[in-house]
């Protein structure tokens, strides 16, 4: 949340919900184990996005699929 505070709308134990500029609909993005989120998994993940649009672009498709040029 601190990384995105503009994006994220919300957050629980089992979503995030991101407000995307280039989506409609807010984003919900589930977590299904949040206790895994270490920093040790998830800092490349972070450090690797240029926005919140990459980082969600990344986390639900992978690396290769990021939005940022």
């Amino acid at each position: 949340m601190s990384r995105f505070p503009h994006e994220v709308v919300g957050a629980s134990w089992d979503s995030i919900i991101f407000e995307l500029p280039s989506h409609r609909r807010l984003q919900r993005i589930p977590t299904r184990e949040p206790l895994r989120g270490t920093r040790a998994l998830t800092e490349e993940l972070f450090a690797a996005s240029a926005d919140a649009e990459d980082f969600v672009a990344r986390l639900l498709t992978g690396p290769e699929h990021s939005v940022a040029p």
